[in-house]
């Protein structure tokens, strides 16, 4: 049988082996949490890249919207003011027209 300083020591020696590994669990789950803090990082840092590049994408659709817009507005103004100008001018032609022949035959009378 074993002394009780032998048990003693055998359970020292057994509380120093739990010490031990404890410490090595301890160490490893601190890099464990290291590498999963590391990994939410850069998963969070792709997320953030990737929903930054789809408002900009977004906004450049709109601004091509905007854009496709304003030239279709800008055409229907152009083509509504060749239309005016060209009613404008044959307005003014057959009133100029109607004034030379009435200065023409004041002038035969």
């Amino acid at each position: 049988m074993f002394s009780p300083v032998e048990m003693v020591k055998k359970e020292i020696a057994q509380v120093k082996q739990a010490e031990k590994q404890a410490l090595e669990d301890i160490s490893q789950a601190e890099s464990e949490v290291e590498w999963i803090v590391k990994k939410a990082k850069e998963k969070g840092q792709k997320e953030t890249e990737k929903i930054h590049q789809q408002v900009l994408d977004e906004i450049n659709k709109l601004l091509k919207e905007a854009e496709t817009q304003a030239k279709k507005e800008a055409k229907k103004i152009d083509v509504q003011g060749r239309k005016d100008a060209e009613r404008i001018k044959q307005g003014t032609a057959e009133r100029i027209e109607a004034t030379a022949t009435k200065v023409v035959d004041i002038l035969l009378e």
